[in-house]
């Protein structure tokens, strides 16, 4: 769901380093991912580290 909310962060919480494990899997992870047959075309509905490779 991080990877689908725009401007979602992520709180510390009691375990050391799960914030920023769940920032980074969320990075690598297209938005509604859960929607399989969703065309992925625009920037908007790939993840962040898509966007970044392709320069967009």
């Amino acid at each position: 769901m991080l990877a689908s909310i725009d401007g979602a962060r992520v709180e510390p919480g009691s375990v050391v380093g799960a914030a920023t494990r769940a920032a980074a899997a969320a990075d690598t992870i297209r938005p509604f991912c859960w929607h399989e047959n969703a065309p992925r075309t625009e920037p908007g509905q790939l993840s962040h580290a898509e966007n970044r490779s392709h320069g967009a």
